[in-house]
C-alpha cells in the first residue's frame, strides 16, 4: 500500500527542505568564500582549512552542551515551538550577515554561532516528530523528510551556483554574488518554515513550574542518573556523537578539503549537487527497507559503506598515484613525433640567447617584421592575452579557484583569418 503523508507530517517534512539548503550552502560554498577571504588575508591553505575545522568543532561542542539543557528546558508546555522558531531566526539573520562580512575572523565566529543555532533547531525539530505523527509512521514520514531535503535543497543550491560561477558574465563582483546566495538561502530557511510554525501544537509536554531552570537541572540529573541503569541507551548516545560528528565532519569538510588539496571549485559544486540528487531515491529506499529489516542492520551497512568510502577518499589523497600527485611521463618521445619543422630548423640551425632561445627567436622575428613591413607572428593583442595570465591567475586563486575570463582584447576580431607570417619570419 502507497504510503500517504497528512498535512502535518508533509508540514514537518517541508523544514527539512528548508534547512537541508543551509547545510549545503556550509558545505560547498561556504568554504570556498571563507577561503577566498582568509587568502585575502596572507591565510595559507592549511591554516584556512584548520580555522574551518576548528569552527566547525566549536559549534559541535556548543550543541553538545546546549542541546540536552535547551531540549530539556522545551519540553515544558508551550516552549518547543517558540525555542525552535528563536533558533531558526537566529540561524536565517546569521546566514544573511555572512555574505556581507569581509573580515575572516568575524566571520569564523558569526559562522559558530549560525552553524550552533541551525543544529539547535534541528533539536527541536526532531524532538516534534512525536507529535506529528504515530510510532508506526516514524520511519517512514522521517526518511521523507530527508529524502525531499536532500531533492528540494537543491533549487536554491542551483541558483545560487549559478551566481557564483556566472558572477561576472551577469555583471557582480564575487562578493555581492556571495551576498546575494547567502541571503537567497536564508529566505528559503525562513519561508518554508513558516507552515510548520503556524500549525504544530506542542502535545506531549510537562506543565510549567514555579522554577523551570532548577526543574530542568533536576531533570537532567535524573535522566544522567537513569543511563546508569539503561546501559543500551547509554551507549547509543555516545555512538550516536561519534556517529554523527564523524558524518558531520566529512560533509562539513569535503568541499574545505577538496579546496586545500587542489581540486577545482565547480567540479566540487556540481559533484555534492550531484550527491544531493542520488540521496534523493536512497532515502526513500531505506524507508521503506526499515519496515522489513531492522534499523541496527541497514544502519551497519551505510556506516561500513562510509567508513570504506572515507577510506579510501584518505589513502587517495596520499599515495603516489592519485590523480593530483602523479609523476609526468617523459615528453621526449612526443615532443621528436611531433615537434614544430620550425623548432627542429632552429635546433639545427643552433640555440641562441636565453630561454632556449626564444627571447632569440622572438626578437628576429619582430625586427624582421619592421624591416619587411609584414605583420609580426605575435602581435600587441596576443602579447596582452599573454601577459594577463598572471592577474587573472591571482584574480582565480584569491576568489577560491573560481574561473575566470579571458579579456576579448580584439573586440572580436580574432576570429577574422589574418595571414600567419610566421614561418617566413622565421625562415632561416
Amino acid at each position: 500500500m502507497k504510503f500517504k503523508m497528512n498535512s502535518l507530517e508533509k508540514k514537518w517534512v517541508l523544514y527539512d527542505v528548508a534547512n537541508s539548503a543551509f547545510t549545503l550552502l556550509v558545505a560547498t560554498i561556504m568554504p570556498i568564500y571563507f577561503n577566498f577571504i582568509s587568502s585575502s588575508a596572507g591565510i595559507s591553505d592549511v591554516d584556512y582549512m584548520a580555522y574551518w575545522g576548528y569552527a566547525t568543532s566549536a559549534a559541535t561542542l556548543i550543541v553538545a552542551f546546549l542541546g540536552p539543557v535547551l531540549g530539556t528546558v522545551s519540553d515544558f508546555k508551550n516552549r518547543k515551538k517558540k525555542f525552535f522558531m528563536l533558533a531558526v531566526l537566529l540561524g536565517a539573520f546569521g546566514c544573511v550577515a555572512l555574505g556581507m562580512i569581509q573580515s575572516w575572523l568575524w566571520f569564523i565566529l558569526l559562522f559558530i554561532i549560525t552553524k550552533s543555532a541551525y543544529s539547535l533547531s534541528l533539536v527541536f525539530y526532531d524532538a516534534m516528530l512525536t507529535d506529528i505523527t504515530t510510532e508506526d509512521r516514524m520511519d517512514q514520514v522521517s526518511s521523507n523528510g530527508y529524502a525531499w531535503g536532500y531533492i528540494g535543497s537543491c533549487v536554491p543550491f542551483v541558483l545560487c551556483l549559478v551566481l557564483v560561477l556566472m558572477y561576472d558574465k551577469i555583471g557582480l563582483t564575487l562578493s555581492t554574488a556571495m551576498a546575494i546566495a547567502f541571503a537567497l538561502i536564508a529566505i528559503w530557511w525562513f519561508v518554508l518554515t513558516i507552515p510548520l510554525f503556524k500549525s504544530y501544537e506542542q502535545l506531549h509536554y510537562i506543565e510549567e513550574q514555579d522554577h523551570i531552570i532548577k526543574a530542568t537541572w533536576s531533570r537532567l540529573a535524573t535522566v544522567f542518573k537513569d543511563l546508569k541503569k539503561n546501559r543500551k541507551v547509554f551507549m547509543f548516545l555516545i555512538a550516536f556523537f561519534f556517529y554523527i560528528d564523524g558524518v558531520y565532519t566529512i560533509i562539513d569538510m569535503a568541499t574545505a578539503y577538496g579546496s586545500a588539496l587542489g581540486f577545482d571549485s565547480t567540479g566540487l559544486l556540481l559533484a555534492l549537487l550531484l550527491t544531493q540528487i542520488v540521496a534523493f531515491p536512497a532515502a526513500i529506499t531505506f524507508g521503506k527497507l526499515a519496515a522489513k529489516y531492522p534499523n541496527h542492520r541497514l544502519i551497519l551497512i551505510c556506516i561500513t559503506a562510509y567508513l570504506l568510502i572515507a577510506l579510501y577518499a584518505i589513502l587517495d589523497g596520499v599515495t603516489p598515484v592519485s590523480g593530483w600527485n602523479h609523476r609526468p611521463e617523459s615528453d621526449e618521445k612526443y615532443m621528436e613525433q611531433y615537434r614544430h619543422p620550425l623548432w627542429k630548423d632552429y635546433r639545427e640551425f643552433g640555440v641562441r640567447g636565453n630561454h632556449d632561445g626564444m627571447d632569440y627567436l622572438v626578437l628576429r622575428a619582430f625586427i624582421e617584421s619592421v624591416q619587411n613591413q609584414t605583420e609580426p607572428p605575435i602581435d600587441v593583442y596576443d602579447a596582452a592575452s599573454w601577459m594577463a595570465i598572471t592577474a587573472l591567475s591571482e584574480e582565480s586563486i584569491a576568489q577560491g579557484g573560481v574561473p575566470v575570463s579571458i579579456p576579448d582584447f580584439t573586440h572580436g576580431r580574432w576570429c577574422l583569418p589574418r595571414k600567419n607570417p610566421a614561418r617566413e619570419a622565421f625562415e632561416l
